[in-house]
């Protein structure tokens, strides 16, 4: 089994190469932070029936998982995207829950990661 089934390392581990330790560490601490607000986005926004404020919070976890090396994840994301587009709030909800499934798993890998980088800080 993968060390990391969510979370492509290399994609890190090449942008720190870029950044350096120190720099990638705040950079993925920056990321983890915000992440819990994305969530908390989608679940007020799908509890509202808000579909602008849904794509904008879909949209964004989308970027900053692709950035971050969780490619899956932010497939899954973009197809939240497209269903808001054309179902709006009749989107199924067992969407939003894969995603925060998978994005736990995520959060566990890039918070290993963060300390590995900043330990070599």
């Amino acid at each position: 089994m993968d060390q990391w089934p969510e979370v492509d390392r290399r994609v890190l581990d090449r942008r720190a190469g870029v950044l350096g330790a120190d720099g990638m560490a705040e950079v993925l601490g920056a990321y983890v932070r915000d992440f819990e607000r994305l969530v908390d986005g989608l679940r007020t926004g799908f509890a509202q029936g808000d579909v602008a404020a849904l794509e904008r919070h879909a949209h964004t976890l989308k970027g900053a998982c692709a950035s971050l090396g969780a490619d899956a994840l932010a497939q899954l994301c973009a197809h939240l995207e497209v269903e808001l587009r054309a179902r709006g709030t009749d989107t199924p909800g067992t969407l939003l829950l894969d995603i925060e499934q998978r994005l736990a798993r995520a959060l566990g890998e890039w918070r290993a990661l963060l300390h590995e980088y900043a330990a070599r800080a």
